[in-house]
């Protein structure tokens, strides 16, 4: 992976003069609707080469989505979600996929037509710009009215939803689609020549940005079991077309041993037609039929599976387990005659045996046409899920199920990070969180990867702090903070998810917008972009200064006052608002001084100081001892209710006193004092709060109880909520992927770009712990352990780190300390006087050092 990262910087280097220079392609389209809805686009151009080019870099762009090919071989897809105002190109080099004489490229184009939670409405258009060097000759490669075009007419158009937040369902018809389209052989002479849109710089794409992240990895991957098959027939109030005799069918392992499931049951199709329903009988499905065959692992379904006509009016069915929550696009290898039909719906968790498409209110399910002889057909979209359902109806004679697949896709993650301990459910925990955040990050941080793929930034903060020590990727991150720059609006205020149509903004999503930019900073030292942005950070603190009152808290906020699920009824004066806003004010103050900005760096630490004061002043509840969810003007009262959402903040944040923060969260975590419980979003605040008080058993603790219960369930990512009822893949529910290596390991950065170091373990119950965290330097790799009389650290520090080193023990009693087995420091490291009651020591040179106490 780390080959492929650097593979993907060095072209993008190489690929400078070329964004950087003039724009010879036009945005073409066809001659139809300017912005058709769920509308795909054949798109091609043939042309003659005389020799192998050395080079032929290309930029491309589309607007929603493409799919390029080049001689019939798939090259790549894109572009990122961009707001049009500024929108990403990608760039390739062709030339490995050129030859002498002729040649094409080709691309699918599908434009949207609406926005979505990660597109905002344009037109629909493609462009292509670039050239081949063929020796001393240079061979355009640009879109232009010379190009040929065809709509798509596979693709139905006529389709739902799957939700207000996705796109379309995909139906296509296999018998509609031309074959082999990308190939040079391919006769294009009746399709319809482009029709020019204009130049770049045109609207709604003001500005083309070159791609600054990665393109996704891709790679086939296959079920680990069959996990029920049977026979079906509809129920449910459905159109003629939609009730259909299908099929039963017999699966026979390479061995020919035949397994047959010859009950039947009542399911209801996976139609995707508009249809009335009746909803009581669309849930009124029983089962009495299982059969669960195991699947060869990889690609063993070659001529594993046999699909026959039974009987009229039923369906064969088949719900196939890939093991794990898994993201990328559903394929299919199959031999069949034409006008079977296939729906295919996806879930995450399967009830009563089944997969639920309609499950959270999401349509989830595709549909396959079948055409005559072998065929091979791949979502255009993603999709997300662990288990796969197929639903065989309508087939005039056999199925072969040579194989079914996904191409797995995601960012392409190096696993850099590392957690391990002597309480193997934290590894798990551990482990869980960061691939729930690897499914989470595609084009932009996602809340989840199938509901709503949206990049909410309360969520992205959350997830971009377990990248840093699951991945220690930068890219992602940047863009996504830009990207909710670019949303900010003349008042100041900026969008709680970036780009996508949806105007209601969280104030506390902004703050988080502000931190994210100061932890990105600390952990990547690019003190450049922080200088981009800051001009933005300002504008957006002038907003909710103009929302402060005469005590200068935040009160009566306007829009969406989210904070977490489980404390939804907020008014007046916010505690967990005001809380945000003076972490955002401190880290604002940092961020101006890495800015070049002084002034405004000691008026947001002054502003900060007066509002920690206020908060402890109005909003702290001496009787109670607590911090209310708000006071409310109107009734010159606190609110009964109490939650670990505000304490929480103010115990992490430092805003309540040492002796109060004690007490606070020994009230937290007592389930007789009746504190509503953080969400699995805020309990990355309330972990902070405990990690940062000493509180490491009860964190353990904590980690074990709520985390574990979903490993309990079977999970293999976490949950957006404690119990399963909605998404089962939540990024924002990863806290402890980034809090364990932060405080069991101890390892965190204190000076931008990991600069200088703490390395501070807290055991906690634990008897040992080892790990890596990546950094801009290296990797930073410890490992201790401890027994009654003995506590042992080692280290190992890559160049260009400082590393302060803080022993977990107490030297007001007798401490014998030995660094590689001596009492004299060796070169590089320094005795230290941080004022602490710990024995600390300042490594000022790479290398391994292992630190023994004797107690």
């Amino acid at each position: 992976m780390r080959g492929l990262a650097l593979l993907f910087f060095f072209l993008l280097s190489t690929m400078n003069l070329l964004a950087s220079g003039e724009w010879t392609g036009k945005w073409i389209w066809d001659s139809g609707e300017e912005s058709p809805v769920n509308y795909y686009l054949y798109v091609r151009k043939t042309f003659d080469l005389p020799s192998v080019p050395s080079t032929a870099p290309v930029k491309v762009c589309a607007d929603s989505r493409y799919k390029l090919f080049v001689n019939g071989r798939y090259v790549g897809r894109g572009p990122v979600r961009s707001d049009p105002r500024w929108q990403y190109y990608d760039t390739y080099d062709l030339a490995a996929h050129l030859k002498t004489g002729k040649n094409v490229i080709a691309a699918l184009v599908h434009h949207y037509g609406t926005g979505t939670f990660a597109y905002i409405q344009g037109r629909g258009a493609f462009l292509l710009d670039g050239y081949a060097c063929c020796g001393t000759q240079s061979i355009q490669l640009c879109t232009d009215e010379s190009w040929k075009v065809m709509p798509a007419r596979a693709w139905f158009r006529e389709l739902p939803r799957m939700d207000v937040q996705l796109g379309f369902n995909e139906v296509y018809d296999a018998n509609k689609a031309p074959d082999n389209w990308t190939e040079v052989s391919y006769d294009d002479s009746a399709w319809a020549n482009a029709r020019v849109i204009g130049p770049v710089g045109i609207g709604p794409w003001k500005t083309l940005v070159l791609r600054e992240i990665p393109h996704l990895c891709e790679c086939e991957i296959f079920p680990v079991a069959v996990y029920e098959i049977g026979v079906a027939h509809a129920s449910g109030l459905t159109l003629p077309e939609d009730n259909k005799a299908p099929i039963a069918f017999i699966m026979s392992h390479e061995k020919k041993e035949g397994v047959q499931s010859p009950r039947e049951l009542v399911l209801n199709p996976m139609s995707l037609c508009k249809r009335p329903t009746i909803d009581d009988l669309l849930k009124s499905t029983s089962f009495d039929c299982t059969a669960r065959p195991q699947a060869y692992p990889g690609n063993k379904y070659k001529g594993v599976c046999t699909v026959k006509p039974p009987s009229t009016h039923k369906s064969t069915y088949m719900v196939l387990d890939f093991g794990r929550e898994v993201t990328g696009y559903p394929r299919i290898r199959i031999r069949a005659s034409k006008g079977g039909v296939v729906d295919i719906g996806y879930g995450e968790l399967l009830i009563n045996g089944k997969v639920d498409p309609n499950r959270a209110g999401v349509n989830y399910a595709d549909r396959y046409i079948m055409k005559h002889g072998a065929q091979v057909w791949e979502t255009f979209d993603k999709r997300a899920f662990r288990y796969m359902e197929l639903d065989f109806r309508d087939c005039p004679g056999p199925v072969v199920i040579e194989a079914v697949s996904l191409v797995f896709s995601t960012y392409p993650v190096k696993w850099r990070g590392q957690f391990e301990c002597s309480d193997s459910r934290l590894n798990k925990i551990w482990a869980v969180g960061a691939y729930t955040v690897q499914l989470n990050m595609e084009d932009a941080y996602t809340d989840c990867p199938w509901r709503e793929r949206a990049q909410w930034w309360g969520d992205a903060r959350v997830e971009a702090m377990t990248n840093y020590y699951a991945f220690g990727d930068l890219h992602l991150i940047r863009q996504g903070i830009r990207q909710i720059g670019q949303s900010q609006k003349e008042d100041g205020i900026t969008a709680c998810f970036w780009p996508g149509t949806y105007d209601n903004p969280i104030p506390a999503f902004s703050l988080y917008w502000v931190m994210s930019l100061w932890d990105y900073y600390l952990f990547s030292g690019d003190s450049a972009f922080v200088s981009e942005m800051f001009p933005k950070v300002q504008k957006l603190l002038e907003w909710f200064e103009a929302h402060e009152d005469e005590y200068n808290l935040l009160s009566d906020l306007p829009h969406w006052n989210f904070i977490d699920w489980t404390n939804t009824n907020l008014k007046g004066t916010v505690t967990a608002h005001n809380c945000l806003y003076y972490r955002a004010l401190q880290d604002a103050s940092a961020l101006a001084r890495a800015a070049g900005d002084p002034v405004s760096a000691r008026r947001y630490y002054k502003k900060a100081k007066a509002i920690k004061e206020a908060i402890n002043l109005r909003l702290f509840d001496q009787k109670r001892c607590v911090y209310p969810e708000y006071f409310s003007k109107q009734d010159n009262a606190f609110s009964e209710a109490i939650s670990q959402m505000p304490n929480g903040l103010a115990c992490a944040y430092g805003i309540a006193s040492p002796d109060n923060c004690e007490k606070i969260l020994r009230k937290a975590l007592d389930p007789s004092e009746n504190m509503i419980p953080a969400g699995a979003f805020y309990a990355y605040y309330f972990l902070e709060a405990l990690f940062e008080n000493g509180l490491c058993r009860e964190a353990l603790d904590y980690i074990r109880s709520n985390y574990g219960k979903m490993l309990d369930a079977g999970a293999t990512t976490l949950w957006e909520h404690w119990g399963n009822d909605n998404s089962l893949c939540h990024g924002w529910s990863s806290a402890p992927t980034s809090h364990l290596p932060k405080y069991v390991l101890g390892v965190c950065p204190i000076e931008p770009g990991f600069k200088r170091t703490r390395i501070s373990p807290d055991p906690g119950d634990l008897d040992w712990a080892r790990g890596t965290v990546p950094t801009p330097h290296g990797e930073i790799k410890t490992h201790w352990s401890k027994s009654q009389h003995r506590f042992t650290l080692t280290v190992e520090i890559p160049s260009g780190i400082l590393a302060e080193v803080i022993l977990p023990v107490n030297i007001s009693g007798a401490v014998d300390v030995r660094i590689n087995g001596s009492k004299i420091l060796p070169s590089g490291v320094n005795a230290s006087d941080l004022g602490l009651a710990k024995p600390t020591y300042l490594i000022t040179k790479a290398g391994k050092y292992q630190f023994e106490v004797n107690i």
